[in-house]
C-alpha cells in the first residue's frame, strides 16, 4: 500500500480492490478455446465480425470499468480517494486519485494600494 493512502484507507479495502481488479485482468489475458473460436472466426471473416460482434476482450473491459465504477461509489469515494479505469491511462498505470486530505490549507493574498496616475 502506498505510503500516502496510508489513514485514508483500511488495508484490507485497499488490498480487496487492487487484488479484483488483477484478478479481472488475468481473466482477460487467459486463452480459452472461445478465445481461440473467436479468433479463427475473425480470421476467416476478414475481421468484419468485430463490427458486429464485441469481442470476449472488449466484453472484460467494460466488466472492469463497471467493477471500478461501483468501487468508487460504494467505498472509494466516501474514503476520500477515486480510481481512475487503467483504460484511460493506456492500461500502464493504476491512477488513486486523492480527493480530499482533510487538511486545511490557508492561501493569504495581500492586496497593494493602486498607485495613482497623476494628470499634467
Amino acid at each position: 500500500m502506498p505510503i500516502q493512502l496510508e489513514g485514508i484507507i483500511d488495508y484490507r479495502l485497499y488490498e480487496e480492490t487492487i487484488t479484483a481488479i488483477n484478478a479481472l485482468f488475468a481473466e482477460v489475458e487467459e486463452v480459452c478455446i472461445g478465445s481461440m473460436l473467436e479468433t479463427f472466426i475473425s480470421c476467416g471473416s476478414c475481421y468484419i465480425n468485430r463490427y458486429f460482434v464485441p469481442t470476449r476482450y472488449e466484453k472484460q473491459l467494460v466488466k472492469i470499468r463497471q467493477y471500478i465504477d461501483d468501487r468508487n461509489k460504494s467505498v472509494l469515494i466516501r474514503s476520500g480517494i477515486c480510481i481512475t479505469d487503467p483504460m484511460e491511462r493506456g492500461l500502464r498505470v493504476l491512477e488513486i486519485s486523492l480527493l480530499s486530505t482533510g487538511q486545511v490549507t490557508q492561501v493569504v493574498t495581500q492586496f497593494t494600494k493602486p498607485s495613482t496616475i497623476e494628470e499634467v
